[in-house]
């Protein structure tokens, strides 16, 4: 038998791990040579090491991508220059990561102060399944959209343990993350895809942001009449076929309606505030990164004025905690980012233009669906849809598909977020599995796959009808 301990002294060394990279990565603001080695090799210990505690699914994906992108350095003339530059391209991550758990604390308390009855259940009662409204989706949707604005992908981690929490199932919630977070990286000034699918369209934000409205009202369309036609299904057929679950960790409760409160939205409003004047104060610096220290601060200030000095000293074990729950899905972003860096760089790069330039002559609607279904297979062979934009961009122009720019630009957005949902091998699906307990995300993208799908083909027509050059 072990020794007490056996068994938690490989996650303390875990801990101990992603802090020296997350610490190395912060100490890289004064000191560029930290860059060059020393934060690319923490982060890759860190990766290899995670790789013990992550789920067979996510160890297998992520170990091929690294695998694969480790291949490609021999292509290239300065193999060690972008090997550390495709590590670097995560290490923001590790900032933010390190900071979240304190603000997932004070969101969580915040909803707990707001609503009383916003409890979490331990019992293990039946939940019909029927008992998720349209609203209870529009709230979450609404709720992850705003966060995703302060924190992108990170406000996930906070939103996964909200939501449950204040009594949203699962499914519901998979549904709200994914819509939520799929608005904010549509229209999101201070995301890096829409500024990536402004500069290969040719055009400002100013014109973007209007085409990109369009796009998230017809995510929101989708999503609400397939939630209104499934609730109008169960109630007429849900008794006759027994549509009731057990789900352990949600209870559905009036608390769902007062989720978004205003002592919330004010915060979120001044988080908001302060993310855009520290992010256009230190441009260079990755916005992951100021805006992990920025929440760390705040965070710590709100609890030391709520609940007094002394529950500062519960905040490194709330961080540490939480770290090896992040083997679940970080090993995949790391290893996506690396492979993001690398293959542009090398002669791989020219199967995807090969691929492409072939839809040149289809028709307008197959033309256009071909390249948003063409980049979620890639995806799905773990080539991130960034990579795969980027050389669409760069091989198709918007009168090649008969489109506006604007509507080439929603072609290159729709895309990325498409992919970004359905497959199981990009870090969003992987997050939003282990902020929701789960070991899988393939349970996540089955939750959301009718609604993209649907979107998806869609698409090619709203297009067409709106956007035609």
């Amino acid at each position: 038998m072990n020794p007490p301990g056996h068994a938690a002294l490989p996650k303390r060394l875990l801990v101990v791990i992603f802090m020296a990279a997350a610490g190395f990565t912060i100490a890289s603001l004064v000191s560029d040579v930290l860059l060059e080695s020393i934060v690319p090799g923490a982060i890759l210990i860190y990766f290899l090491f995670s790789l013990l505690y992550s789920p067979l699914f996510i160890r297998v994906a992520a170990a091929f991508m690294l695998f694969a992108g480790m291949l490609m350095l021999s292509t290239v003339s300065d193999p060690y220059t972008l090997w550390a530059k495709g590590f670097n391209r995560s290490s923001g991550m590790f900032v933010l990561f390190l900071f979240l758990p304190l603000l997932t604390e004070m969101f969580t308390a915040l909803a707990n102060r707001s609503n009383p009855r916003c409890r979490l259940r331990e019992s293990d009662a039946l939940v019909p399944v029927s008992s998720s409204s349209g609203g209870s989706l529009m709230i979450a949707a609404g709720t992850q959209f705003v966060l995703s604005l302060v924190m992108s992908i990170g406000a996930v981690w906070i939103t996964g343990p909200l939501f449950r929490t204040c009594g949203i199932n699962r499914k519901t919630s998979h549904r709200g993350i994914s819509l939520g977070y799929a608005a904010n990286v549509t229209v999101s000034p201070f995301d890096v895809i829409v500024h990536t699918t402004i500069f290969l369209s040719g055009m400002t934000y100013y014109r973007f942001v209007g085409g990109a409205a369009v796009a998230v009202i017809w995510y929101i369309t989708i999503f609400f009449l397939i939630d209104f036609f499934r609730r109008r299904f169960q109630k007429k057929f849900g008794h006759k076929l027994g549509v009731h679950r057990k789900d352990a960790i949600l209870s559905q409760g009036p608390g769902t309606k007062s989720l978004v409160t205003f002592p919330l939205l004010a915060h979120l409003s001044i988080l908001f505030t302060l993310a855009i004047l520290t992010t256009g104060a230190f441009p260079e610096v990755s916005s992951a990164i100021v805006i992990g220290l920025l929440g760390g601060v705040y965070s710590l200030c709100w609890l030391a004025f709520t609940h007094g000095v002394g529950v500062l000293r519960n905040a490194f074990p709330t961080i540490t905690e939480a770290i090896p729950k992040y083997s679940g899905f970080l090993p995949l972003l790391i290893a996506a980012s690396f492979l993001g860096t690398v293959l542009p760089e090398t002669p791989a790069s020219t199967l995807i233009e090969t691929f492409v330039g072939a839809v040149v002559g289809f028709p307008q609607y197959l033309g256009i669906l071909v390249v948003i279904v063409g980049t979620v297979l890639l995806a799905f062979l773990g080539i991130h849809m960034l990579v795969t934009i980027v050389i669409v961009g760069t091989v198709f122009t918007a009168e090649s598909l008969g489109l506006t720019p604007l509507g080439f630009a929603l072609v290159l957005i729709i895309s990325y977020v498409s992919s970004m949902n359905l497959s199981p091998l990009v870090p969003f699906t992987a997050l939003a599995a282990t902020a929701t307990d789960l070991s899988t995300p393939i349970t996540v993208v089955k939750n959301i796959f009718l609604p993209w799908c649907l979107i998806i083909l869609g698409t090619p027509i709203l297009l067409i009808l709106l956007f035609s050059s």
